[in-house]
């Protein structure tokens, strides 16, 4: 009447129609019912969590409204199962990848001006795992004359393999036994070993990885000369007591010196990724005719998964054969943090590091793939009064018993037994973890 238009009462009244709380506490339920799995590249970088990309989310809702339809229940439909599930949990679907490189994305998404400001560094980045690569190749060729004495190695723990694992939709909600796989391939003769266990036998840690490394260097390095290559992985590779096991190593062993030479981080594409590629295609490929119920099962599968060349040895491991790596370093020495210059040591920025038997106690590193010269740091100097008791004569086993598994984890595996969506014939492995 007067000339103006009316404002938009769309959405304005008070008749909206509301979701029944149950129906969302439902969906809170299903989504929290999801296992969570923890990411090998991600494990101290982010509070997200994971759970296992097999499945779309369309697919769980699937799985969430028969869940439904079975008890009689209402149920959400897709759109406010996804409002919740992207709203109110920080999750996302684990898909093994390669690592990206933080330096070259910031620098790839960075404007003109941030640009020129992360220019130097950039280089600097570029340059090194061009060095890296360089040093690789020159030890690839170095080694292949035998008269050398030299080995080249390079390891990595393999994505972690779940049992039982299949195209089972019950599988997927349920808390799955996880089985390691760790790989130490030779670089010259292009064969692998490949040590595995469950975690009802050992965790995956220092400990675990060390006694692997320690077992290769005492039955495959007689009178040699060992570089290894590996990523950056702070828990499992790059620490002191890696560093102290090479020492005890070159110490009680017939090896004349152990070099370990850390690939530039986000650039550590090695022979491992072709070893894990080939087994990861082998347990696909056989997926497709039916699930794998036990850890077992994959060790078979990773012993015929090659093809061609020399078959990858697969040695099974038990409790009984992890060594207590960590208390290796309270024996040998008490300085790993400052070098004989009196300058202190930053272990993220060390490239390589050296030990040698005719220099026992003394650890020789470089920051860099530039560098000639190396730094020292001697292991023995003593720290306000405190001596080291020096090699032990024998190293101590890290289990007194096995360790067990989760109570949730033993109750999922055991419910999967007891519905016989896993075979009679597993049972007693599964009630006995």
């Amino acid at each position: 009447k007067d000339g103006f238009v009316e404002k938009d009462k769309r959405g304005k009244h008070l008749n909206h129609k509301k979701l029944d709380s149950d129906i969302k506490n439902g969906v809170r339920a299903h989504i929290n019912s999801i296992p969570r799995i923890e990411s090998h590249y991600l494990r101290s970088q982010t509070t997200r969590e994971f759970i296992d990309g097999g499945k779309s989310l369309a697919h769980i809702h699937r799985d969430y409204v028969n869940l439904c339809k079975q008890n009689n229940l209402p149920f959400a439909k897709i759109d406010i199962y996804s409002r919740i599930f992207n709203r109110e949990f920080n999750i996302s679907f684990f898909i093994p990848k390669k690592d990206q490189c933080s330096h070259c994305e910031a620098y790839k998404n960075a404007d003109e001006v941030q640009k020129v400001m992360l220019d130097e560094n950039y280089q600097l980045h570029l340059h090194e795992k061009e060095l890296s690569r360089i040093e690789k190749t020159k030890d690839k060729i170095f080694a292949s004359n035998t008269s050398n004495q030299t080995t080249v190695l390079c390891y990595d723990l393999q994505a972690v393999l779940p049992t039982p694992r299949g195209e089972v939709s019950v599988f997927y909600y349920k808390s799955k036994l996880s089985t390691f796989n760790f790989t130490i391939s030779n670089i010259v003769k292009s064969s692998t070993y490949c040590y595995v266990w469950h975690e009802g036998e050992a965790h995956r840690g220092v400990n675990e990885i060390g006694s692997c490394v320690l077992r290769y260097l005492s039955t495959e390095c007689d009178d040699q000369n060992v570089i290894f290559y590996s990523d950056n992985c702070a828990g499992q590779n790059k620490n002191k007591f890696m560093i102290s096991l090479y020492l005890y190593a070159i110490a009680k062993l017939n090896i004349i010196s152990i070099t370990h030479k850390f690939l530039v981080v986000g650039h550590t594409q090695n022979e491992w990724d072709s070893a894990h590629s080939v087994i990861e295609k082998q347990i696909k490929k056989s997926l497709k005719s039916g699930p794998i119920y036990i850890p077992s099962q994959y060790v078979t599968l990773i012993q015929i998964a090659k093809k061609t060349g020399t078959p990858f040895t697969v040695e099974q491991l038990s409790s009984e054969d992890i060594y207590d790596i960590k208390d290796i370093s309270k024996n040998i020495g008490d300085n790993y943090t400052l070098n004989t210059n009196g300058e202190k040591v930053y272990w993220n920025n060390i490239r390589i590091v050296k030990v040698e038997k005719c220099n026992p106690g003394i650890i020789f590193y470089k920051n860099t793939y530039k560098n000639d010269e190396f730094m020292k740091i001697n292991v023995n100097m003593k720290k306000k009064g405190r001596r080291s008791s020096g090699i032990p004569y024998n190293i101590k086993l890290s289990y007194a018993e096995k360790p067990k598994i989760t109570e949730n984890k033993k109750r999922d595996l055991l419910s999967l037994c007891d519905s016989n969506h896993i075979p009679k014939v597993y049972h007693s492995f599964y009630k006995n973890l």
